[in-house]
């Protein structure tokens, strides 16, 4: 549930911030979106902000008039569960209907709901459709901004979110603005306030013709580039889809996390009290619903307009000066200063005076203001520090949970407050302040585990450019406290990230690498590869003290370094252990004196005798060797080590394909695709995954698309994990497609010909044989979502694996939608198709002749032993049959069976299939 925290009359703090996420691109680009969507998406944000302003108005005018300010704890139960509701039937529909016609239609149902409000109110004066109007508000500030975030995430990718999300708001800004300008003449206008929710539904009809033309402009772009990203699909990429988000409970074990939420729900509360007590005073200020309707339009007016303002002149400065302490810590600050003034002013001049009034309105103003301006991003800015699989979830979380909780525990406050005393003003502004107190005091707990979990993050290199500012003045202070540590790991890693922030903050740096140097060898060592290049001088003297140290980490540490420094001190270190008896010291002794004097030298030959040699363990220091160097030039001698007799040596070499440049990596593929040993091919594929060039790359594609389906596998993943991308109309990724919805709909047809007349009573090894087809058609089913990450978006691909890795129908529902709204016209139909679920029956009914077919014709599966074997052990006398003879034993399960049922011993023993997937 986003944010609808803000209140029912009034509140405009906007849920863009979680709902506005794109899917990602690998370009960082635009997705290729027309030029037209961003204007509409605009328009679509000015025309919520107008027929919000419409609703509130009337809404609050109505109700304040009717009821006074002591029912609102009712209204904010009514949105709390009615915010739920909506979200929970949003999420359920929209696997139904899709993204576009659910926002048209629901738009299309505020209007409906308007000019119902409107016609029961008008001539009818029921005054109990202000609870409904106030609801319909809250619901509708809610689900506007998730279609619009939504829209916004499947049109741009995370740079053109930056740019244009921000216009949306301001656009939303402005059309609440404008709406409650125009709110006080139109009522003077249409004589009765309540004509304004006509004015809501026109508002909300030209929303839904936005929506319209967005989708038609969106469709059009979708089927010409292949769109990326859908909200649906915003999750994570495609590395980490496996990796299920914890649930909220085991989040909030999190301290971070836990922290948050607690802000969260306090800035929430603050908020709400804020709104009623703004709202408590108007009331008491103004009578009847014409004036109550003219202060809410002139107030909600000065509110967007102050916060356009200040938006648009400090919005970027004060972040940036300041960072994420300034962002969680100036909102309850502020606003809890201006209610000590207000209580204050409530001791010296009376509740009902003018003072305590315009202190209250500013707080409201400043909560919402400093909301925007920095508190939503630098919250949504802590969960960077989580890992990846946590962040989307902690968010949604956090908000989801939250601002029901601080909704509940404001009405109860409320209400406790009014029961208990006559005069509850006073009351209020102290439990108000008590709360904003709490808030400041979060706000300082917030700071202080975002500071801990950004050392914990840099400690796991979570860390990178694309997910957190290094120029963030909190990230930074605790990654140059990270670098006091005593513990190397943790200074190379803050360092290595300082290093990386490509700032000007070399001065920093270099007193935080002399720092380290100057300290014991075991803290010195971790930063010896950026003294090489900042201060040699000192480099060489911390490698010589990690070479006398003795411990084999510290000498290799110390011998790399002297491979990059050179000089005559260097040549006596790398010479003294190229005969050491680690054999991690000799590697990297040796690829240092190769890398220094050449390969024509004597250090070149012994490698190349290394290579050459009978004794595996001379090979294997090879490959130790050769994964030092890291070099195009060594491409001959890596592939003929992956094809080693010795495991451990195919193994090392199999490390050393990683750390071989492009060019390197794609001479090794080849020359291994030329010869026979498909284990090689396969271990290469594993091995080199996620650090391929476009070169590489481009020879493995071929791969994707070979007979067998082990090593097909491999290569999809290979170049998923690579960033391969691949034209839409590229020839490989229709074949691919065509060859994997072959295999699904291949073991669904041999499930449906086991179908027969003939009773067994082997119904055990039926139904191994139907499982066994069963997970051949589903492992063809998620090869081809992951291929579809080859041309489509990645992030799109690894929610849909998500999702169809449950068993639920429902997911497997929105899986299939997500894929329906993105995929082209000639790829739809097939992927979807192969996707439709076709449970196999357990019948215990087999056709004898189909088992005997299936087991001579298992070349098309991915585990073709397996399912060669299960359909063995369902042909009586097997190996006394034609079977026998005629077959071609795919491995050695099958061989197996065969040999226990010639010696009588019966079908073998054998219950889990293997793992096609593993190394």
């Amino acid at each position: 549930m986003a944010d609808t925290a803000d209140s029912a009359r009034g509140a405009i703090r906007r849920p863009g911030g979680r709902t506005a996420r794109s899917a990602g691109s690998d370009s960082g680009g635009s997705t290729g979106i027309g030029p037209g969507v961003a204007p509409l998406l605009i328009g679509q944000g000015v025309s919520l902000g107008f027929t919000l302003a419409n609703l509130i108005v009337p809404g609050s005018a109505v109700f304040l008039s009717a009821f006074g300010s002591g029912r609102l704890p009712y209204v904010y139960l009514i949105i709390a569960g009615a915010g739920s509701l909506v979200s929970a039937v949003v999420n359920r529909l929209q696997s139904r209907f899709g993204l576009h016609h659910l926002s048209v239609g629901a738009t299309l149902m505020v209007a409906g709901l308007s000019v119902l409000s409107w016609r029961l109110l008008a001539p009818g004066d029921q005054r109990w459709v202000g609870y409904l109007v106030l609801t319909l508000f809250a619901v509708h500030l809610q689900m506007g901004f998730v279609f619009i975030g939504a829209q916004a995430g499947r049109a741009f990718d995370v740079q053109g979110i930056k740019r244009v999300f921000p216009r949306i708001v301001s656009g939303f800004v402005f059309g609440f603005m404008v709406g409650g300008f125009l709110a006080d003449p139109l009522q003077r206008l249409f004589g009765r306030t309540e004509h304004l929710l006509a004015v809501a539904a026109c508002g909300a009809l030209v929303m839904a013709v936005l929506l319209r033309r967005t989708a038609s402009e969106m469709g059009v772009a979708a089927d010409e580039s292949s769109v990326n990203g859908t909200e649906t699909a915003a999750a994570d990429g495609i590395d980490a889809a496996d990796d299920r988000p914890p649930p909220l409970r085991a989040l909030l074990g999190i301290p971070l996390v836990a922290a948050v939420f607690g802000y969260q729900v306090l800035s929430a509360m603050a908020t709400q009290l804020v709104d009623y007590l703004v709202y408590d005073r108007a009331a008491v200020r103004y009578v009847g619903t014409e004036e109550l309707a003219s202060f809410t339009g002139g107030f909600t007016a000065i509110l967007n307009f102050t916060e356009l303002i200040v938006l648009a002149l400090l919005g970027s400065l004060l972040m940036a000066r300041y960072g994420l302490r300034f962002g969680v810590g100036a909102n309850p600050v502020v606003v809890t200063g201006l209610l000590v003034l207000a209580v204050v002013a409530s001791a010296a001049f009376g509740t009902e005076s003018t003072m305590l009034f315009v202190l209250i309105g500013l707080a409201r103003i400043s909560d919402i203001t400093l909301a925007d301006l920095a508190t939503r991003t630098s919250v949504n800015a802590t969960f960077q520090v989580l890992p990846p699989n946590q962040r989307l979830a902690a968010q949604v979380g956090v908000e989801g949970v939250g601002v029901p909780v601080a909704l509940g525990l404001t009405a109860a406050l409320v209400l406790t407050i009014n029961a208990v005393f006559d005069s509850p003003t006073t009351p209020m502004l102290v439990a108000t302040m008590i709360v904003c107190a709490a808030w400041c005091w979060f706000s300082v707990v917030v700071f202080g585990r975002y500071r801990t979990g950004t050392v914990v993050a840099a400690r796991r290199r979570m860390l990178d450019d694309a997910t957190v500012d290094l120029a963030e003045p909190a990230t930074r202070a605790a990654l140059i406290e990270l670098a006091g540590s005593d513990d190397a790991a943790d200074v190379r890693a803050a360092v290595d990230l300082l290093a990386g922030d490509g700032s000007d903050q070399d001065e920093t740096l270099d007193g935080l690498l002399r720092t380290a140097a100057n300290r014991e060898v075991t803290v010195g060592h971790g930063v010896l590869p950026h003294l090489v290049v900042r201060d040699p001088a000192l480099a060489a003297d911390v490698a010589a003290r990690c070479v006398r140290d003795g411990r084999p980490e510290l000498v290799v540490d110390g011998i790399r370094a002297f491979g990059r420094l050179g000089g005559s001190i260097a040549d006596q270190h790398l010479a003294a252990a190229v005969d050491a008896e680690d054999t991690d010291v000799r590697a990297a002794a040796l690829a240092a004196t190769i890398g220094l004097a050449g390969r024509h030298g004597a250090a070149g030959e012994s490698l190349a005798a290394l290579v050459r040699s009978t004794n595996p363990e001379d090979r294997l220091l090879a490959a130790r060797v050769l994964r030092e160097l890291g070099s195009a030039e060594d491409a001959a001698s890596v592939a003929l080590l992956l094809t080693d007799r010795d495991r451990r040596v195919g193994a090392a070499a199999g490390e050393v394909v990683a750390a071989l440049p492009d060019d390197g990596m794609n001479t090794v593929f080849r020359a291994l695709a030329t010869g026979e040993d498909r284990s090689a091919v396969l271990t290469f594929l594993r091995t080199g995954a996620g650090a391929a060039g476009p070169s590489t790359c481009a020879s493995v594609a071929a791969w994707m698309v070979e007979a067998d389906p082990r090593p097909a596998n491999r290569a999809i993943r290979f170049l998923v994990a690579s960033g391969y991308r691949l034209d839409p109309d590229d020839p490989i990724l229709d074949a691919l497609i065509g060859a994997l919805t072959d295999r699904a709909a291949t073991a669904a047809r041999w499930s449906a010909d086991l179908e027969g007349s003939d009773r067994t009573d082997r119904q055990e090894e039926l139904h191994r044989l139907r499982r066994a087809l069963d997970a051949e058609r589903a492992l063809a089913q998620r090869q081809l979502i992951d291929a579809l990450a080859l041309c489509y978006d990645r992030t799109l691909a690894g929610r849909v694996r998500h999702l169809w890795s449950d068993l639920m129908d429902g997911d497997h529902a929105m899986a299939r939608e997500a894929l329906d709204l993105n995929l082209d016209g000639r790829h739809r139909v097939a992927v979807l198709d192969a996707l439709v679920d076709m449970p196999l029956s357990q019948s215990a009914t087999y056709s004898e002749a189909t088992a005997v077919l299936l087991a001579r014709t298992v070349d098309w599966a991915a585990e073709p032993d397996w399912l060669q074997a299960c359909a063995v052990t369902l042909v009586p006398g097997a190996a006394d049959a034609p079977l026998a003879d005629a077959l071609v034993v795919a491995g050695p399960i099958t061989e197996e069976i065969l040999t226990a049922a010639e010696r009588g011993t019966g079908n073998g023993d054998f219950s889990d299939p293997p793992d096609p997937d593993a190394p």
